[in-house]
C-alpha cells in the first residue's frame, strides 16, 4: 500500500466513524418535561381592629376595620341615644396611616352612600371632615386636604364593642 493510499483510508475511516450517530437513544425518562417550579405563597396579614366614640353621655359611635394589605373593609355605626341611627360597610383602601373608604349606609329608611377618610394611629382613630359635594351617586370630601380632625375614635376590644352595639 502507498502513502497516498494509507492517508486516503485513514481519512475515510474517520469519515465513517463521524457520520455515525452517537447520540443515545431517548428513553422515555428524559422525554417527561421536568416539573414546574413550586408556587411560592404569600400570606398578608389581616388585622381586625375595633374603635368607639363616646359623646353626648350616651351617644356612640362604633367603627370595625378589617385589614388585609391595604385593603380595608368594615363596619361603621351611629347609636343617637333613643333615635335612629346609622349603619353600613367600608370598602377602601390604607395609604400610609390614611384610610379612605366607601361608606354604604342606611339611614332613615333611605340607602346613603359617602366617603369617609380616617387616620389612624396607634390606639385611635381620627376622622377626619369637611364640606361634602355630590360626587356620582356618593357624597364626597370637596378639599380633602382641608379636612379636619371631628371625631377621635379611642380603640377598644372587638368583643366588647360587639357587645355594646347590639
Amino acid at each position: 500500500m502507498t502513502m497516498k493510499q494509507s492517508i486516503f483510508m485513514a481519512l475515510s475511516l474517520n469519515m465513517a466513524l463521524f457520520s455515525c450517530d452517537t447520540k443515545k437513544p431517548e428513553t422515555a425518562a428524559s422525554t417527561v418535561p421536568p416539573p414546574p417550579p413550586p408556587v411560592v405563597v404569600v400570606e398578608v396579614k389581616v388585622d381586625t381592629l375595633c374603635f368607639e366614640y363616646i359623646f353626648n353621655k350616651m351617644d356612640i359611635n362604633t367603627v370595625q376595620l378589617v385589614m388585609k394589605g391595604d385593603n380595608v373593609t368594615g363596619e361603621m355605626h351611629w347609636h343617637p341615644y333613643e333615635k335612629d341611627g346609622a349603619h353600613g360597610t367600608l370598602k377602601g383602601v390604607k395609604k400610609g396611616d390614611v384610610i379612605t373608604a366607601d361608606y354604604a349606609y342606611m339611614m332613615e329608611g333611605s340607602n346613603q352612600m359617602e366617603e369617609v377618610v380616617f387616620k389612624l394611629e396607634s390606639n385611635k382613630l381620627s376622622k377626619l371632615e369637611g364640606e361634602l359635594v355630590e360626587k356620582g351617586e356618593k357624597m364626597v370630601l370637596k378639599d380633602p386636604t382641608k379636612a379636619k380632625s371631628s371625631e377621635v375614635y379611642k380603640k377598644v376590644d372587638c368583643s366588647r364593642m360587639l357587645k355594646d352595639t347590639q
